[in-house]
């Protein structure tokens, strides 16, 4: 009893074409992964440099802030010592003001320095992620070469066990024919 072989041109072929999508995924993926890390990377030290920026302002206004009502107080003082002064409600009104602005430069001081953290630990958080990337650049390896075996081993198995056989035996079809 005779039983037909089992068609296994259709398995070697998804055998060839499994390599090369493995072989495609090994040397793209990383590269993916590192041009979105750098992406992430850039974008998390532009934020940095605008924080920096922003916290350098903040520092500035609250100096100057400082140094006004530090003014105000000593005219305020020199106001109370002469009772003929005309202007120390206005100066009192004056420094009650910079004293709120320097608590809103605060508050706008301390929700900085919260953001401040965050974009640090951001930051570290990516320089981990490129610490690891050899990771990324071993598995890549690992599925290029995988895919590469598999391609190889598919095409050769599909040529050498199916396509030359069937080439040989319509090459004998062709001269018994013509003969």
């Amino acid at each position: 009893m005779n039983l037909p072989s089992i068609p296994t041109d259709n398995l070697y072929k998804f055998c060839a074409v499994s390599g090369v999508v493995l072989l495609l995924f090994g040397a793209t993926f990383p590269v993916q992964k590192l041009f979105d890390t750098q992406n992430n990377l850039d974008q998390v030290r532009t934020e940095e440099q605008i924080l920096s920026l922003q916290i350098a302002d903040l520092q500035e206004d609250f100096h100057r802030v400082n140094s006004d009502l530090e003014t105000l107080q000593k005219d305020t003082t020199a106001a109370e010592a002469n009772p003929r002064a005309a202007d120390l409600p206005s100066l009192r009104a004056r420094s009650t003001t910079a004293g709120t602005t320097i608590n809103a430069v605060k508050k706008q001081s301390r929700q900085l320095a919260l953001i401040n953290v965050r974009q640090q630990g951001n930051f570290e958080h990516l320089k981990h992620l490129i610490q690891r990337l050899w990771l990324y650049v071993a598995a890549a390896a690992i599925f290029m070469l995988g895919g590469l075996q598999l391609a190889f081993f598919g095409f050769r198995c599909w040529y050498y066990r199916v396509q030359k056989p069937a080439d040989d035996l319509l090459q004998r079809q062709i001269r018994e024919s013509s003969s």
